[in-house]
Order: structure tokens, then sequence, then C-alpha cells
């Protein structure tokens, strides 16, 4: 049962409570979307609601979107809040498991590093994966040699009045890339804290 303590109604999430459940400490919630949603069926004449996240991994498979009928008017406010501070995660991760050396026979065998390689098959709720962890350590990625910009005129980097910049890449860095819609430039025109990282498309290897 819920009570009001100083005009607060506070509603609690566990990773193994229900969403179907009412959000008390003895059946809580089990999820960031399960809380947003009952806040917005049930409580929208509470000013201030508090949401506690007991301890645990939260999994997020879509992205939880907040407006303004999330929010509160003048004098009032909804906190969410772990009961412990840094012991409730939201993560997106999942396991990988079945690590088995890289296949001889594959394309990838000719690479330099191919009897370094390890391989893992992703879980069918993944499409695509960019970084891997460690326990809570995010792994190296790998990546090309570094290659600055190719000069010509005009120069590398060319305003077009439009809010756009080219870069010029040389031929050898796409020959071997896969699968280049699994690719990213990492582009740092001036300073490392303005890097940018740009998703690649496709690569047209038929302008070559």
């Amino acid at each position: 049962m819920h009570t009001l303590e100083n005009d607060v109604y506070t509603l609690h999430v566990a990773p193994l409570g229900s969403d179907s459940a009412c959000g008390s400490k003895q059946k809580p919630l089990a999820s960031l979307k399960g809380a947003r949603d009952y806040i917005r069926q049930n409580l929208q004449s509470v000013q201030e609601v508090h949401v506690h996240f007991a301890d645990g991994d939260y999994i997020l498979r879509d992205t939880v979107i907040f407006n303004q009928e999330d929010g509160r008017g003048e004098g009032g406010k909804i906190l969410y809040k772990a009961v412990n501070s840094g012991k409730a995660c939201f993560t997106s991760g999942l396991p990988l498991q079945d690590w088995r050396q890289l296949d001889t026979t594959t394309s990838a065998s000719n690479l330099p590093a191919a009897k370094h390689l390890w391989v893992a098959r992703l879980p069918d709720a993944i499409n695509d994966c960019k970084q891997l962890y460690y326990e809570d350590q995010p792994l190296h990625r790998s990546r090309s040699v570094s290659f600055f910009p190719l000069n010509k005129n005009p120069p590398l980097f060319t305003w077009t009045g439009k809010g756009q910049n080219e870069v010029i890449c040389p031929i050898r860095t796409w020959e071997q890339v896969v699968h280049p819609e699994h690719t990213e430039i990492h582009l740092i025109p001036i300073a490392p804290w303005a890097m940018n990282i740009i998703p690649v498309a496709k690569v047209d290897r038929q302008s070559w």
C-alpha cells in the first residue's frame, strides 16, 4: 500500500519486479519505462513523485522517451534515483558466450592478426555491435592505421557554404573494409576535444 509522506508519493522499482505491479516496496515495478507509464496513468494529480530504483541491472531494449507530460509545473517534481548511489545500473548490454578462435578458412584468415582473433555469435536481439565491455570496462575497438586527409585543390577541408566539410580518404583505407556499414570515421579536425565520430553509410567502389 502507498502512503504520502510530506506530500511525496514514492514508487519502488526492482530488477525482479513487475510492470503490472502497484509499485509499492513489497510489489515493485520492473523498469524505467514501467515507472514512467505508471506515473502517466495513475499519478497525474500528484505534484511530487519519487521513483526509487533498488540495486541491480535494468536492461534497456528500446529508448525510453520523456516529454512534457512526464514533468510537473512550478512547485512540483518527479525524481528518479537509486536507493544506493551507484548500485542501480541501466544497460543495453548482453553477454557474449561461446567464444572460439577464428576459423582459418574464413575470408579474414589472411589478416596479419588472424591467429590472435576470437569470435562469438551475436545474440538475436542485436543487429549491430560497436562496443564490447569486459566487466565494467570498455575494450579497445579494432581500427585501421591513422591517416591524414589527402591534399588536393581546393585544400583539405572544403567549405561548401551549406555547413558541410569534405575529407578525402586514400582508397587503400577502404580496400579491406568488408562491412562499411559497421565502420565509423573518427575525425579530429583541430583538437582532440573536437573529435567527431561519423558512421559510414556505404562505400561506392564503382567510382574509384
